[in-house]
């Protein structure tokens, strides 16, 4: 490596916010919008971040892959720290949760939801009054402050039919955004009982709501 390679390096990792964004994307991919977010800067000065790092050989830009419209994405900021924020999410679920008439997990839907057991390989189950449980979905990651995700099914769904839901904790100064992405439902037809009739677009409009005011009950118990 030249030395005009090496003085790159060092600029580009000079600035934490800069060491931050190759922390994170050492971990998955992220869009520009989505580090702006976590970083809290505004697009403008995130470019100039990026193209900062790309000069130093330190990321490397990808063509977008074509977006399937099939995600739900919404994010609020708590004023918690990132370990703090996943351990209401996870262990305190139950006592911020709230049922939705579009989106009960059982008619008259009276459950409460756990994670059985917490933890990698565990599962989100909901356990209902009449002691009956359905099981959501099981864990596929668990990393306390920084990422959670599992999948969720209705009993609606045929065997070969799952949704997963992702949820992130990014520390943005003394706060930390809680992002819930909710992806797979294009894989559900229209047609299914699970999605109402509604269109695509329609019916993420208002799962979105739901996840916002779900995020905003968690948000209260901190």
């Amino acid at each position: 490596m030249s030395a005009a390679a090496v003085d790159a390096v060092f600029a580009a990792l000079a600035d934490p916010r800069r060491r931050r964004a190759v922390e994170l994307l050492g971990r998955r991919p992220y869009s520009a919008g989505e580090l702006a977010g976590t970083l809290g800067l505004a697009p403008p000065a995130m470019s100039r971040h990026l193209k900062a790092l790309k000069d130093g050989g330190l990321v490397e830009r990808h063509e977008p892959r074509a977006m399937s419209g099939a995600a739900v994405i919404v994010a609020l900021r708590v004023a918690a720290t990132p370990a703090r924020a996943f351990e209401v999410f996870t262990r305190d679920i139950g006592s911020w949760w709230q049922s939705h008439p579009l989106f009960e997990l059982a008619r008259g839907d009276d459950g409460v939801p756990r994670f059985d057991p917490a933890g990698p390989g565990g599962r989100l189950v909901m356990r209902f009054a009449d002691g009956r449980e359905w099981e959501i979905g099981r864990i596929h990651a668990w990393e306390p402050g920084e990422r959670l995700a599992f999948g969720w099914r209705v009993p609606s769904f045929a065997a070969d039919q799952t949704t997963e839901v992702e949820v992130r904790f990014d520390a943005v100064g003394a706060e930390t955004r809680v992002t819930v992405e909710h992806r797979g439902w294009d894989q559900i037809p229209q047609s299914h009982a699970a999605r109402h009739g509604f269109d695509l677009m329609l019916f993420q409009r208002r799962l979105g709501e739901h996840w916002r005011g779900l995020l905003a009950a968690m948000g209260r118990r901190l």
